[in-house]
């Protein structure tokens, strides 16, 4: 039935792409009268996955639509948004069934959501929320490190050791010398694979996997705590919530 009906949208999906685990890929040009239709076919999806697609929904539709469908796994694969807002905080707070979010760009181009704040890491921190695993590929948001690190010292203050925190924060408009000198005052948080422009921090008890980008370098060499050959894949287990958001 779900094949079928999803036959109504036959120039933006791939072949197989709804299985058992109700996963979707679309592609093309993405309006809201296309996630209208997928809301109609399908009413509710585990992970959704927009590949190259030209995302033209209004931002209250997107949210909208997302939320209606329990998409727990929302992903965008180089694609173009008409609108940098459609990622922003009031996204997530309608949205608090999301666990992962993932943003890749094409050719590493630079993608901006501006309206995408500490709001949204506070409320995390605020509300004992586990936060979603984001994986923000060359894309800039309004994430300072204050706010980063306001979320990991919550995170660490309050998880238990089933929770994990597993993020890409993308590139943050601050130089690599404040982000290495902000993190090393946290206990228990390691960096390794420092770089001019990114480092990957982690930690354990509970567990910690950050990757953090900067759109300037510090002024002088990155130093880490540890040299790793290959560093573990950011990854995590099933999100558990310590507290429901209201």
């Amino acid at each position: 039935l779900i094949a079928f009906q999803l036959s109504l949208l036959p120039s933006l999906l791939n072949e197989s792409n709804v299985d058992e685990t109700t996963t979707v890929t679309l592609h093309g040009s993405i309006t809201s009268k296309v996630l209208a239709s997928l809301l109609t076919s399908v009413g509710t999806l585990q992970k959704l996955i927009f590949d190259e697609a030209r995302i033209m929904a209004s931002p209250p539709s997107f949210s909208s639509i997302i939320s209606q469908l329990r998409v727990l796994s929302l992903s965008f694969l180089g694609c173009k948004f008409d609108d940098a807002q459609l990622i922003c905080d009031r996204f997530f707070v309608e949205n608090n069934q999301i666990v992962d979010l993932t943003v890749s760009t094409k050719d590493g181009t630079l993608q901006s959501f501006p309206l995408l704040t500490d709001r949204t890491l506070d409320r995390w921190a605020s509300l004992c929320m586990q936060p979603p695993c984001l994986q923000l590929n060359n894309v800039a948001t309004s994430f300072t490190i204050t706010g980063v690190e306001r979320l990991i010292r919550a995170f660490v203050s309050t998880a238990s050791p089933y929770d994990r925190l597993c993020c890409k924060f993308g590139r943050l408009n601050t130089c690599m010398d404040t982000v290495v000198a902000r993190l090393a005052r946290l206990s228990g948080l390691k960096l390794h694979c420092v770089h001019e422009t990114f480092l990957v921090a982690l930690g354990h008890n509970p567990r910690v996997e950050l990757n953090i980008q900067t759109l300037r370098r510090g002024l002088h060499a990155p130093r880490a705590d540890a040299t790793l050959d290959e560093l573990p894949a950011l990854r995590r287990g099933t999100p558990v919530r310590r507290r429901p958001a209201p």
